[in-house]
């Protein structure tokens, strides 16, 4: 690969990573001014609350093949048909490509944490 080649690779992988540190602040910024608001409910003595980025977190790692979501549950069936025309959008894209680009480093990890974990009982 050439020094140019080289070069136009980190700078996109740079413009990825600035977007997503660029949309996490802008997430935590709404957040602490209340424009996003869990959803809350209590059922007898137990509070639900649903935080709205991390469901949008989850839909687009449905969406994208990401390995560590279950698609089999029913939720999960209903969220992918629901979301199916959303495909293809750019964050779905960019997910994938972070999973090809660092998935393995992070399987052999948690491979090894479980392996240790188990070990451990």
């Amino acid at each position: 690969m050439n020094t140019l080649t080289q070069l136009y690779l980190r700078m996109k992988n740079n413009v990825i990573l600035l977007s997503i540190i660029a949309f996490l602040l802008f997430n935590q910024v709404l957040a602490q001014k209340g424009i996003i608001e869990p959803i809350e409910r209590k059922v007898g003595k137990l509070n639900i609350s649903i935080d709205p980025r991390m469901e949008l977190l989850s839909t687009v790692q449905l969406l994208s093949d990401y390995f560590v979501v279950n698609r089999n549950l029913n939720y999960s069936k209903e969220v992918l048909d629901y979301f199916k025309d959303f495909s293809e959008l750019e964050a779905v894209k960019i997910t994938n490509k972070l999973y090809e680009e660092y998935s393995l480093q992070k399987v052999e990890y948690w491979k090894q944490v479980d392996m240790n974990f188990r070990d451990a009982k």
